[in-house]
């Protein structure tokens, strides 16, 4: 038993040393800010408050701006009521709605609602 755990520690201690090589020698040293601001503040992953935990930049208005294509149907697409009581239980804080014609659609995909009565 104490075999195992002797082989246990050192193959752990290994395992971080060598991490901790791979970080240094990669130059990636933000994976250290990663894992302080999400494993050990008690966190599983991003969220969407990560502004306040790591650097940002912002970006500046261009003085030659290229506009977007805007299809027919621009600003014609509402969510339905269903859709956004869901989004507002989740807390979202915005919502982006892209839709595609079926001429530009490479493969079939169903709404959220569709899915839901499949």
């Amino acid at each position: 038993m104490k075999r195992f755990l002797r082989i246990l520690i050192f193959t752990l201690i290994a395992v971080i040393l060598l991490f901790n090589v791979f970080i240094v020698l990669s130059g990636r040293y933000y994976l250290y800010t990663g894992v302080y601001q999400t494993y050990l503040q008690g966190r599983m992953g991003p969220g969407i408050y990560d502004l306040h935990n790591f650097p940002y930049r912002t970006l500046e208005h261009s003085s030659h701006p290229k506009s977007w294509k805007k299809s027919k149907g621009y600003n014609t697409v509402e969510p339905k009521k269903s859709d956004m009581d869901y989004l507002k239980s989740l807390g979202t804080s915005a919502l982006s709605m892209n839709i595609t014609t079926k001429a530009t659609r490479k493969q079939p995909s169903a709404t959220p609602s569709q899915r839901q009565k499949q």
